[in-house]
């Protein structure tokens, strides 16, 4: 069975449930931007295969020409992956910088915003 986008969501949500440790608090703030990640890149057409390729051009409103949504739309997906993807590296490689519960859960709670935003475009679209 193949994984999905939401998947990484479910994992995150349940792991940030019994979380109490910083290191759980992490991999919550890692599984959620990569829930967000996978979801965008199903959903955009002319997606870029690496991270920062799809945020640049989620981001550059002028490449968005054979995009089913409009590019205001596809910027504001940017930009929220771009903060995602921050807090992400700082979850991963900033060992040293103390990650909190409250940051695990506005990062799960951006994916969860970030997944609605998305399905209400797709239902615009239909």
């Amino acid at each position: 069975m193949a994984v999905k986008s939401i998947d990484f969501l479910n994992f995150a949500e349940d792991l940030f449930k019994s979380a109490s440790r910083e290191i759980e608090y992490r991999n919550v703030v890692s599984r959620s931007y990569y829930s967000s990640l996978h979801l965008i890149n199903s959903f955009v057409l002319n997606a870029p295969k690496k991270q920062q390729n799809l945020i640049n051009y989620l981001c550059d409103t002028k490449e968005h020409l054979n995009e089913k949504v409009d590019s205001k739309t596809l910027r504001s997906f940017g930009l929220r992956l771009e903060q995602q993807r921050r807090n992400r590296v700082k979850a991963d490689y900033y060992l040293h910088r103390h990650l909190s519960s409250y940051e695990a859960k506005n990062a799960l709670k951006e994916a969860k915003i970030c997944r609605a935003l998305l399905e209400k475009e797709e239902d615009k679209n239909i």
